[in-house]
């Protein structure tokens, strides 16, 4: 939607090399979520709109999830769907692996993925919150419809 070639040259190089560094069995988003993006030049109608604005929302870095970005209810097709206003104007190769991890993370706000803190272990609502009750209520209540939980990733993109 907006943003300098810096931000989209840095959002395309982040989806196209990887989510973890070397020596893991899938590189990128399209390759273990089995999705290919393609980019929209302009505003045409895209299913993720990207802006570089911030919007007041949060830090700086939100999406959509999932198919959230498809209902004109909550997102119209002129607003965005994600905010990567953190990242800087002009982004150096440095620069960029420091907001890589918020870019993906985003992008698995896409896909559907929800924050991994949302594991319904004891571990995690222990480190959450002293009172259990709270930490279930803040975490775990929020998430509707069916959610599969495994055991908390402390390196997953998504924490």
């Amino acid at each position: 939607m907006d943003g300098t070639d810096d931000q989209k040259q840095a959002v395309r190089t982040t989806i196209e090399t990887g989510l973890k560094p070397g020596g893991n069995n899938f590189v990128t988003w399209e390759d273990c979520a089995n999705v290919k993006f393609n980019e929209v030049k302009g505003n045409s109608g895209g299913q993720i709109r990207i802006t570089f604005r911030h919007t007041g929302k949060d830090d700086g870095y939100w999406s959509a999830l999932g198919t959230d970005a498809l209902d004109d209810s909550k997102f119209p097709y002129h607003k965005p769907t994600m905010e990567l206003s953190g990242l800087p104007r002009v982004c150096s190769p440095g620069e960029l692996e420091s907001h890589r991890r918020n870019i993906l993370h985003e992008f698995g706000h896409v896909l559907g993925l929800h924050h991994e803190h949302k594991c319904s272990t004891l571990e995690v609502l222990g480190n959450l919150d002293e009172d259990e009750r709270t930490g279930r209520r803040n975490v775990l209540d929020r998430v509707q419809g069916p959610v599969n939980y495994v055991w908390f990733d402390e390196h997953s993109i998504m924490v």
